[in-house]
């Protein structure tokens, strides 16, 4: 195993510990699989991903984030629309510089939702993937300062 294929191994290792105990969301009955989930936004490319995240209460952005980051590894390199779906997802965990009040309280109460463990597996995600350049330059520095406090 070369150093990506352990580093990304661990990652996948912290996002199963960080994020086993998110609880389900209550609208779902059972536990979620990663085909699952990928079903669900694959067939549009992820572009419905980011959206889904803001749209939704912060115990489904809790709770599928890890989804999230376990497909944008699994799918990224594969398919130009998916990449660009991808990056929007990436685009949900920037920092949160919005202007409009509303927009950024959104933001903060996903974010919020969050456990220190959680948060700094988000870190590591997104550190990965800028030393991956697997980013396509949406992950900024504000954005791993954001993430990595």
């Amino acid at each position: 195993m070369n150093k990506r294929e352990s580093e990304l191994e661990a990652l996948y290792q912290e996002m199963d510990s960080a994020f086993g105990d998110a609880g389900l969301p209550a609208a779902f009955t059972g536990a979620v699989t990663q085909e699952e989930f990928e079903s669900w936004h694959g067939p549009d490319k992820f572009h419905s991903l980011s959206q889904d995240f803001y749209n939704s209460e912060p115990e489904y952005f809790r709770y599928f984030v890890p989804f999230a980051m376990k497909a944008y590894l699994r799918n990224y390199g594969k398919d130009l629309e998916a990449d660009i779906g991808l990056n929007l997802f990436l685009l949900s965990l920037g920092e949160v510089d919005y202007k409009v009040d509303l927009i950024k309280q959104r933001y903060l109460a996903m974010h919020d939702a969050l456990s220190e463990s959680q948060r700094k597996c988000i870190c590591s995600f997104l550190s990965f993937l800028r030393t991956n350049e697997m980013d396509d330059g949406h992950v900024s520095e504000g954005t791993i300062r954001y993430w990595c406090k």
